[in-house]
């Protein structure tokens, strides 16, 4: 298996598929990153769209708690809580295509994106990087494909 890693000393390219949006749409009030501040737990993506307007970019958010044994959990977690309290849950269109683990280090400033979801699948740990990076700008995100 090919070993990729990306991290604060990669050159620093904006992900593709992580855009800045440019007029808000009905899923801007969703946060972009929530995970736990310490340890080690499992983190999902989930890619959030409009079903008025399937052509309309798609947001991605990151999950992760250590209070969930599986990925699943966290994608059920973020449909009941989160999509939920917008009272408009049947405009949105969402899948979770994956995840992997998050290691956070508070006294190191530092958070380390690994893994994959054996539910889901694999996803772009760049991509969690980017989305974390702008949530946490003082931490040092590294990543790598390799692990489980």
């Amino acid at each position: 298996m090919e070993k990729r890693v990306g991290g604060a000393g990669a050159a620093k390219k904006p992900a593709s598929t992580v855009k800045v949006a440019t007029k808000p749409k009905p899923f801007d009030g969703f946060k972009g990153a929530s995970i736990d501040t310490s340890g080690t737990f499992k983190y999902i993506q989930i890619h959030v769209g409009s079903k008025k307007d399937p052509s309309s970019e798609k947001q991605i958010l990151i999950r992760g708690f250590k209070a969930f044994k599986y990925h699943k959990g966290i994608y059920q977690n973020w449909v009941q809580k989160e999509l939920e309290a917008f009272h408009q849950q049947d405009n949105f269109e969402h899948t979770c295509p994956g995840g992997g683990r998050i290691k956070v280090t508070p006294e190191t400033k530092t958070i380390f994106i690994y893994g994959y979801s054996k539910t889901f699948g694999r996803v772009s740990h760049q991509v969690t990087q980017d989305i974390l990076q702008a949530a946490y700008p003082e931490y040092n995100i590294s990543w790598s494909d390799e692990g489980y």
